[in-house]
């Protein structure tokens, strides 16, 4: 009896195997298999990528991704139907994929595992509410092995380097700038494609990405023959990164804040003096005068007369280039707030500035807010754009929680719900100032410091500093792994305020700044390691920040 049952089993497994492989649809890049539960599809983007989508309709996603290439060649691919599995091979990997569960398994040539869903519950689709839309709680989850290390998705300052045996809750703050991708020792990536509040987690039961509003679970897997391929394919699906000039790489003097002209002016001319070698001088907010014409765009010129002819002096004579704040906070009074205010284009959560935040997930707020740029700064000769508080900010952005708060709290965007696009801000509004900046010339590059990332950002030739840190020796260490693993995410330019932008308060420990001996100490170890990273670039507040002010040469 025990036989029969067996082989009654055996057939009715069988059975199922084959009726739904029978359903099976093969397309021109991959194909889509129906599931008790809905509908798989695997796409062939390139012999080292490929992407699996899971949603509870067999339409699929046609919301068009904000990040990832739409375009792909056709790729040299072979499709293989047995009993149990499918099996995609392209020229160097292999796909398999189970027809009754749908989990994916992704294989090197000739059969090593890199990387494969887990068997029993691989996707999880959940109804759910957000303000402003019915939608779904998206899920994938992987099996990894006991050798392999977790690097990537974007910068956070826990000091922890490996993100084996981590929970990692991707939200945008101030100090905390995301990037959904993961990169494995074993040389793969996974690329979550998702703009909302997700959480990554790793344990003895395996690895799951969770998103909270979701179409579908939309993913890139990604091989390589090493780490740099492996970032190679990523840069494939979202965009490569431009080169900068070659003054970008020299040293920036930035400070909170240059008061006026002469100040700026007098500074540079000493480093100039001093023979210290500089290439960037920073103006920091409040050229434009007082909160209700912050970030107007344009200066104050009873505290920077003339900028065009200021900014001439710079470059002609300092040869230094200038890099001024902007912000996607706009005061009462300014000619850009009254324009996006009458086109309904400015969210209503107030900032702690008293301004508005403008809408970049719009075609035309972009247009509006790049239009006073060109005017009122890049026409001056400004090189270069510091977009600050790019999470965005509103009251505070010093928390997650706080930022997915306030972010949510503005209800909706040209494109929908923020809840679904919560991490894309910094990713739209330098996409809007980067084009912008293209279509005038293809003849000079494109520098932008922003606080917040995302995937794809380094299309837009965007740094990302790691925010507003206070100085003490642990945060130092902190900065290293989250650089590190911020970079290993994609995005190549990092930078931070060597010395830290707090000397004291929130725990700063300095309150003498640089006349603390131990201050002077710390700051040298940090601006030994600002030397080594992308970006090379002091500034801070409550206390100077010019070589000179540390003590005399030699010191």
């Amino acid at each position: 009896m025990l036989y029969i049952f067996i082989s009654l089993m055996l057939l009715i497994v069988l059975f199922c195997a084959f009726s739904r492989a029978e359903y099976f649809e093969k397309t021109n890049d991959g194909g889509i298999l129906p599931l008790k539960n809905g509908f798989l599809k695997i796409q062939i983007c390139a012999p080292k990528i490929v992407r699996v989508i899971f949603a509870q309709e067999k339409s699929f996603l046609s919301r068009q991704s904000l990040i990832a290439k739409k375009d792909w060649p056709s790729v040299n691919w072979e499709l293989h139907d047995e009993a149990y599995e499918l099996i995609y091979e392209t020229d160097v990997l292999k796909v398999r994929v189970n027809k009754i569960s749908g989990a994916v398994a992704f294989l090197e040539k000739p059969g090593k595992i890199l990387l494969k869903e887990n068997e029993r519950a691989p996707h999880g689709m959940v109804a759910a509410d957000v303000p402003g839309e019915k939608t779904w709680r998206a899920e994938a989850r992987f099996l990894l092995s006991d050798d392999e290390g977790i690097y990537g998705l974007g910068q956070y300052q826990d000091g922890i380097m490996n993100y084996r045996g981590h929970d990692v809750l991707i939200v945008q703050a101030n100090k905390v700038a995301v990037n959904p991708f993961l990169i494995s020792t074993k040389n793969y990536g996974i690329l979550w494609d998702n703009y909302s509040k997700t959480k990554f987690h790793d344990s003895a039961d395996g690895m799951t990405f969770w998103s909270e509003v979701a179409d579908q679970v939309d993913y890139y897997f990604v091989a390589g023959g090493n780490m740099d391929d492996v970032i190679a394919g990523y840069r494939e699906i979202t965009g490569v990164a431009p080169m900068f000039g070659k003054w970008a790489f020299g040293y920036w003097q930035s400070k909170e804040r240059y008061v006026d002209r002469g100040e700026l002016v007098a500074t540079t001319a000493e480093y100039r003096r001093r023979e210290i070698p500089i290439d960037n001088m920073v103006q920091d907010w409040r050229y434009w005068g007082d909160n209700d014409h912050w970030s107007s765009m344009y200066w104050d010129e009873t505290i920077f007369p003339n900028p065009a002819k200021m900014i001439r002096q710079l470059h002609e004579k300092y040869h230094v280039h200038l890099m001024v704040s902007i912000w996607p906070v706009l005061g009462s009074k300014t000619k850009l707030h009254k324009e996006l205010k009458s086109q309904d284009l400015l969210f209503d959560n107030e900032h702690w500035s008293g301004g508005d935040v403008y809408d970049p997930y719009s075609d035309e707020a972009r247009a509006i807010y790049f239009k006073h740029i060109k005017k009122g700064l890049l026409s001056a000769g400004v090189d270069a754009l510091w977009m600050d508080g790019t999470e965005p900010e509103f009251p505070s952005t010093d928390t997650q929680e706080i930022t997915e708060k306030e972010i949510k709290d503005c209800g909706s965007n040209a494109l929908g719900s923020m809840a679904r696009y919560l991490n894309t801000f910094s990713y739209m509004t330098t996409k809007g100032t980067y084009e912008g900046q293209r279509n005038l010339t293809s003849k000079k590059r494109v520098f932008t410091l922003t606080r917040s990332s995302f995937a794809g950002q380094q299309k837009h030739a965007a740094v990302t500093w790691s925010g507003d840190v206070s100085a003490n020796w642990d945060v130092f260490r902190k900065q290293i792994s989250a650089g590190i693993n911020f970079c290993m995410a994609g995005i190549p330019y990092w930078t931070h305020d060597i010395g830290a932008f707090f000397p004291s308060g929130r725990g700063g420990l300095y309150n003498q700044g640089v006349d603390d001996p131990a201050y002077r100490e710390l700051y040298v170890r940090w601006f030994q390691f600002g030397a080594f990273t992308p970006i090379f670039r002091s500034h801070g507040t409550g206390t100077p920040r010019e070589v000179w002010q540390f003590g005399q040469p030699g010191d």
